[in-house]
This record gives structure tokens, sequence and C-alpha cells, in this order.
């Protein structure tokens, strides 16, 4: 199992049996979906969360899934990276009681630095529902560039991140 990247505030670790409810809640609850699509049931929440368990204890995975602990141990939200064919790409969920904290911010920078250690060169996407401000500017500010050509439903935006890692 890979090393989880950590920060002083915050702290990445494999996501595991003892976070289910808090993974279910987070992808049934409206207010933390709204920015990313529609809320899932019960089932197909738990179904997600025991794939993504499982993906996490094979070695050559291509789909990686972490909790968000604060520095505390407070469950903050959910990180991952998906291998695709030419690319990465990655997924931020916080909590409401934790967003506007700077949390997202951090956890890209530690996904997009884990992506290039992991895959080397990589083009990096990321995909938000249209009206999330505060990730557009994010993304801005992250050099990564929207881009019109990737593939997604109609109601979301969709970033890439193109080179080497420069430090992030």
């Amino acid at each position: 199992m890979m090393n989880a990247p950590h920060k002083p505030r915050l702290l990445l670790r494999a996501l595991d049996e003892r976070d289910k409810d808090f993974y279910t809640d987070l992808y049934a609850d409206p207010e933390v979906m709204r920015s990313i699509g529609e809320p899932w049931s019960a089932k197909t929440a738990g179904d997600a969360f025991f794939l993504a368990c499982d993906a996490n204890k094979k070695a050559d995975a291509d789909f990686r899934c972490w909790l968000i602990l604060s520095a505390e141990g407070f469950k903050i939200g959910i990180a991952a990276l998906m291998k695709r064919v030419s690319n990465v790409e990655l997924g931020i969920m916080v909590a409401p009681e934790w967003q506007r904290r700077g949390v997202g911010s951090l956890v890209l920078e530690m996904l997009v630095r884990l992506a290039f250690e992991e895959h080397g060169s990589v083009q990096i996407l990321c995909r938000h529902r249209h009206g999330n401000e505060a990730w557009t500017r994010l993304m801005a500010r992250s050099r990564f560039s929207q881009d019109m050509s990737i593939e997604c439903a109609s109601d979301l935006r969709a970033w890439r991140f193109i080179g080497e890692d420069k430090n992030t």
C-alpha cells in the first residue's frame, strides 16, 4: 500500500471500513453534491464505498480514495485519484462545515503532487458543476485550464493540468 500524502494541517488516510457512514453521508448530502452531481442513494453510496475500499487494498489499482482528516483527527472530506488511459482524474469532496477554510486548495496540491509521484508527467483532469465559483477560482490559481474538449455532462465544467511537477 502506498504512503498517504500529508500536510501539517491535513492528513490523507486510505479510506477503510471505519469511514462508511461518513462516505455515504457525503454522497447523499444535497449541499455537498450540488457542486458535483446528483446525490446518491444510500445503497449506491454503500456499493461505491466498498469498491473504493477494495481498490485501496490493491497495489496496482487505478483508483485510490482517501479520507481527509484535520490534524486533530476530525473527518473533513474525501479525496480520490483515478488513473485513466491518458490522464489522471482527481476528485475532492469537503463536508459543509469545513468548506471555505482552504481545505480544497491544500488537498488539490497534495493530489497533484501524488499524481506526479505515482504516474510521472501526466495530464490531470477534474470536473465540477457550473456555478461552483470557489472551485473555478481554485482551478485558475492552481495552473489548471478550463478545457471544453473534455467530454462531460452539459452541467459540468472540465479542467486540465498538463506538464511536469514543479513542486506544485
